[in-house]
């Protein structure tokens, strides 16, 4: 479904999939989803965060936003997870420089 979704927005084809080498990407399925497709499966270099930089950047800007916003409400820890459900939120109404649609109108 993202994939028909982000195509259709963009007017473009995904070509390229990049990831980690995280288990949860490394399987028959998704092999065989991305070689129906004709996309090409990319695996970053394992323990080097740099490879896979933007996501990597979009992951800490995140956890920042929730760090602040736990420490500032004076909530417990076991509240994290609705932080992080919040910052996501937030950075998905935040604009971005260049972008014509906010994050949550793709």
């Amino acid at each position: 479904m993202f994939k028909a979704k982000y195509e259709n927005f963009r007017d473009k084809r995904i070509k390229r999939l990049r990831i980690d080498n995280g288990l949860e990407f490394l399987n028959k399925e998704i092999t065989a989803y991305l070689n129906k497709f004709g996309i090409m499966h990319e695996k970053t270099i394992p323990y080097n965060a740099e490879s896979n930089g933007k996501a990597e950047r979009a992951i800490r800007v995140t956890v920042e936003r929730a760090r602040i916003a736990l420490y500032e409400s004076n909530l417990p820890l076991n509240f994290w997870a609705e932080k992080v459900a919040y910052s996501t939120h937030a950075s998905n109404l935040t604009p971005s420089k260049g972008k014509a649609k906010l994050p949550n109108e793709i």
